[in-house]
């Protein structure tokens, strides 16, 4: 992730550099278009969750990704491998605004992940959800393995599911989809992240309306 981080970051230099360059000799004639690259390649997005929303929480890291215009993002993928770019000030000129990630925790390991994936269809989400069900009811027909798993429909949005694993810490992971809107939030902590992630899918939902 990172060296695509890096990679975007010197691409955007090189266009930025590029187009100064440019400027010196046909200033007059590149205002106009300089001026509509700013207006439809430099949208950018505020984070989804407030740091009033976790407050005993600081964030750790946040990253944006784009994915590029000429195109139609209907696959659902993993949350960690969203396709695209990623970046955290300056869209990408070319891409449009696709979703973002963030990271909330302290320095006693608790974590809140939370990816936020705006597909431009949602057909790719019912068999989504039946496959992650599938995996969980898997766990639960080998129970010598996953002794303290559970899972459930936590009935938010369209779509949704939850799946909780106990372990030296506790973690529920918890998807739903809003209309063309898929999030997923990664709950860790010493016990309760079934109902973090429940209260901090309500906020979330409630600011996808």
């Amino acid at each position: 992730m990172k060296k695509i981080l890096i990679i975007s970051i010197l691409i955007i230099g090189i266009v930025f550099i590029s187009g100064c360059t440019s400027e010196d000799n046909t200033k007059s004639e590149t205002s106009t278009s300089t001026q509509s690259n700013q207006e439809s390649d430099s949208q950018n997005s505020e984070l989804i969750i407030k740091p009033s929303d976790v407050p005993e929480l600081r964030l750790l890291s946040y990253q944006y990704f784009a994915y590029p215009k000429s195109e139609s993002w209907v696959e659902v993928i993993t949350p960690h491998a969203v396709p695209g770019k990623y970046y955290e000030d300056t869209l990408p000129i070319g891409y449009r605004y696709a979703g973002q990630l963030s990271t909330w925790g302290d320095d006693s390991g608790r974590r809140v992940n939370f990816v936020l994936a705006k597909y431009d269809s949602n057909s790719g989400f019912l068999d989504h959800f039946n496959e992650i069900k599938q995996y969980g009811n898997t766990k639960k027909e080998n129970p010598d393995s996953y002794k303290n798993f559970e899972d459930g429909d936590p009935k938010i949005g369209e779509n949704s599911y939850y799946s909780t694993e106990k372990d030296i810490v506790e973690t529920t992971q918890l998807e739903f989809t809003h209309e063309n809107d898929h999030i997923y939030i990664l709950v860790t902590d010493e016990a309760n992240t079934l109902n973090e992630a429940i209260r901090l899918a309500k906020i979330i939902e409630s600011r996808l309306d």
